[in-house]
Parts: C-alpha cells; sequence; structure tokens
C-alpha cells in the first residue's frame, strides 16, 4: 500500500468523526499515529473540531446554499470553499437526503394560507394558464424557444425564461416579465414570490417595468405568486429540469 501523508487536519477529522475511509485506515494502520491520536482524546473533541473547521460555512448557510436561498455572491463563495472541502461536501449531500426526506412528508401550506389572507383582504386572485408556443416555421433556429414560457390571465401574461445550469451547476437562473396586454404602458408595483411544496423560498419586488428574477434556483416544481395593488396572479406547476 502506497504510503497515505496524514497532516493535522486529518487527526483533527478523524477525532471529529468526519474522516475519510483512507484517512481512517492510515491512522488504524499505525501504532505511532494511533498514539499521537490518543494522547489528543483528552482535549476537547467539540473546542478541536470548531478549530479544524472554523473557516467552513455552518450548517445554516451550507443548509441555505442547497435549497438556494444564498445571494449570488455567498452561493459563489460556498461553491468554492466546496471545491476544497470534503467535510463541507458530505455535510451538503445528509442535508440532501434530509431535504428530500422532509418534502416528502411536508405539511408546510405557506401558499395555501398567503392566498387564503389575500382573499380575506378582498384581492382578486387570478389563475394564470400556461400558453402553448406558435409552431415555428421550418427555418427557426434550433432551441429559439426552448426555456421561455408564457402564461395568462384575463388581461396580464406572465412570460418566463428558464436558463438551465451550465456545466459542473447544479441550479438553474429563472428570469420574467409581466405584461399588462390592455395597457403596454402600466408602471408595476408590486412583489412575486417563488414556492416550492407550498412553503416559501424568496420574494422579490417587481420593477416597474415588469421585470423580475430568481437565481440558483433548484430541480423541482414551484409556484409563483405575483401581488399587485389590486390583483394577485398565481402561476402554478413551473418544472426546472
Amino acid at each position: 500500500m502506497s504510503e497515505f501523508k496524514l497532516d493535522d487536519g486529518d487527526l483533527m477529522a478523524y477525532l471529529a468523526g468526519e474522516a475519510s475511509p483512507e484517512v481512517v485506515q492510515a491512522i488504524e494502520s499505525s501504532e505511532a499515529t494511533l498514539m499521537e491520536v490518543n494522547a489528543l482524546k483528552s482535549l476537547d473533541v467539540s473546542f478541536f473540531k470548531s478549530q479544524f473547521r472554523s473557516n467552513c460555512p455552518d450548517t445554516q448557510q451550507l443548509l441555505e446554499y442547497e435549497v438556494g436561498f444564498l445571494s449570488d455572491e455567498l452561493y459563489a463563495e460556498v461553491k468554492h470553499h466546496l471545491s476544497n472541502c470534503p467535510h463541507c461536501q458530505a455535510e451538503v449531500a445528509t442535508l440532501a437526503e434530509v431535504e428530500l426526506e422532509s418534502e416528502s412528508v411536508s405539511t408546510l401550506t405557506a401558499l395555501k394560507s398567503k392566498l387564503d389572507e389575500l382573499i380575506a383582504a378582498g384581492k382578486t386572485i387570478l389563475d394564470t394558464v400556461f400558453v402553448p408556443p406558435a409552431p415555428q416555421p421550418a427555418f427557426a433556429l434550433r432551441g429559439e424557444q426552448q426555456g421561455v414560457q408564457t402564461y395568462q390571465a384575463e388581461g396580464y401574461q406572465v412570460i418566463l425564461s428558464i436558463q438551465p445550469p451550465v456545466a459542473s451547476e447544479k441550479n438553474a437562473k429563472v428570469e420574467g416579465q409581466l405584461n399588462n396586454l390592455d395597457d403596454p404602458l402600466t408602471e408595476f408595483q408590486g412583489t412575486i414570490s417563488l414556492y416550492k411544496d407550498e412553503s416559501l423560498l424568496k420574494e422579490e419586488p417587481i420593477d416597474t417595468f415588469g421585470y423580475f428574477s430568481f437565481g440558483n434556483i433548484g430541480f423541482g416544481a414551484y409556484d409563483l405568486l405575483i401581488e399587485l395593488s389590486s390583483s394577485t396572479l398565481t402561476v402554478r406547476d413551473i418544472e426546472i429540469e
């Protein structure tokens, strides 16, 4: 077996129970290294662990990274850290498994509660419907309409552009525009909220021209809630694949 070089970080990981199988094997096959580890056992392991991972994002940040809650800047920082930290990689993998389990038994109804609140306040709820794209001419560029979805309710139109993740990425980006077909010069004021499994993920303002954007969106089905002064639009079952 080739020699496996150990450093202080490997010993800390071993004491914290987070060492890789290769590190565990290397430590436990060396009597001298085991003696060094046993001598360290008198130290407070939790303190040892905190020193070892003092530069790592905390669990809350890793969870927000996994579900796409972080800002683009912070998301990039955590992603860079993960590329060099097997311990955080393992923690994110565990959080992903927990997230999948919680989704299957989720009882969160934030979207329903919000709609009930708006109805009680006398707001009009407009459920948009998907508008199939028009047939493309034979000379149209392949993929020209890929990722673009249009929804409509009464005089409102919602156009979504879903930008898939690039190579090595796992999260997509959603950009959109709200249009008032009856009054194209409308200046919008309102907010747009992104829901998944009935729970609120993100909320952003709509600019006066109706534009909005959500970054770091994982795969799955989503709902949008667009709150305007007089009415509220819903866009249901947006698939990010």
